[in-house]
């Protein structure tokens, strides 16, 4: 089967509604994987707010929401937004599981990575769940090291991941 996979910004409120649908499918799916826990970390994180200003929250100058298209449909999100003045945080990164397996997940943290550049971010910075092994090995793969806790996670299995963009060369 022949895949046509294309990053897209998303910029206009339709591809911020796409974009949205794809974060939900996300939290559901991380609810049935990581359990009732997932829910109270996502809470802490207030997801609910970050659902109602994501065009505000993922947009220039602070971040950017990207989605993967693999022949005519949304696949596949991540985005970055402002963590403080001089770092970033990755967040909501998902692949629909149907779609694993064809790089698209590289192709997003690519974009994101570039993007926190352009945006003069130090670096960026990533919650995780442990059982999340091919994002993590991902991650690392693109020069992300684990360091301690840098914001509150409920979860017990959470491990936080940080990439220093001011020596980081994507090898991509």
């Amino acid at each position: 089967m022949n895949q046509e996979i294309k990053i897209v910004a998303a910029k206009t409120p339709e591809e911020f509604l796409e974009a949205k649908k794809l974060i939900i499918e996300y939290v559901d799916w991380l609810l049935l994987k990581a359990g009732p826990e997932a829910r109270m970390t996502l809470s802490s994180q207030n997801i609910e707010k970050e659902m109602e200003t994501l065009s505000r929250t993922y947009s220039f100058p602070d971040g950017a929401l990207f989605f993967a298209w693999n022949n005519g449909h949304a696949v596949a999100v991540a985005g970055i937004k402002r963590f403080n003045e001089r770092e970033c945080e990755l967040k909501r990164m998902f692949v629909q599981e149907k779609c694993r397996g064809l790089g698209i997940g590289d192709l997003l943290l690519t974009e994101c990575i570039e993007n926190a550049k352009i945006l003069n971010y130090e670096s960026i910075k990533l919650d995780t769940l442990a059982f999340m092994k091919s994002a993590i090995n991902l991650y690392i793969d693109h020069g992300f090291s684990e360091i301690p806790a840098y914001r509150h996670n409920t979860h017990r299995e959470a491990r936080f991941f940080e990439l220093d963009l001011r020596k980081s060369i994507d090898s991509m």
